[in-house]
């Protein structure tokens, strides 16, 4: 009688254990797929350009207003890669939403893919601010005569 009250509770651990198991693969299996389907998406800070990544931080989306007619080149290029930066930096946030809704506070993989975020999408530095743009010289309509200190000579 004891040997078979010894087998039964073992064979209730194990299926316990192996229920135990298959739960916490649903899990991961489950957080896998919610962390892949992440994706940020972060404005300038005059709305010319809208960058979106997803959950690798890979630029998904790229999208620009009228107003980038006012940025020089370089002034875009920063402009843009500010915004993926950010985006990226606000990957580590919402995969942190994603976790703390899946698996438990204290689940070890799910602080070490956090921490994964956080170390390969640290925060960016601040976007450049607009310089004026310089205005384009016109020369004046009248010709004086005198030097060509106020105008070009190049016409």
């Amino acid at each position: 009688m004891l040997g078979e009250e010894a087998a039964a509770a073992a064979e209730k651990r194990l299926e316990d254990l192996q229920r135990q198991v298959e739960e916490r693969n649903q899990r991961y299996t489950t957080l896998a797929a919610r962390v892949q389907a992440v994706a940020v998406t972060e404005r300038s800070s005059d709305g010319a350009i809208r960058a979106t990544v997803d959950a690798n931080g890979a630029l998904t989306g790229l999208q620009f207003t009228e107003a980038i007619k006012e940025r020089s080149a370089a002034q875009m290029a920063a402009a843009v890669m500010t915004c993926v930066q950010r985006a990226q930096a606000r990957l580590a946030e919402q995969v942190g939403q994603v976790i703390a809704g899946t698996v438990p506070a204290d689940d070890r993989a799910g602080q070490e893919i956090l921490s994964s975020f956080q170390r390969r999408f640290p925060e960016p530095v601040a976007e450049p601010s607009l310089p004026p743009r310089p205005q384009r010289f016109v020369p004046p309509d009248e010709d004086d005569g005198d030097d060509l200190s106020n105008r070009t000579y190049l016409r």
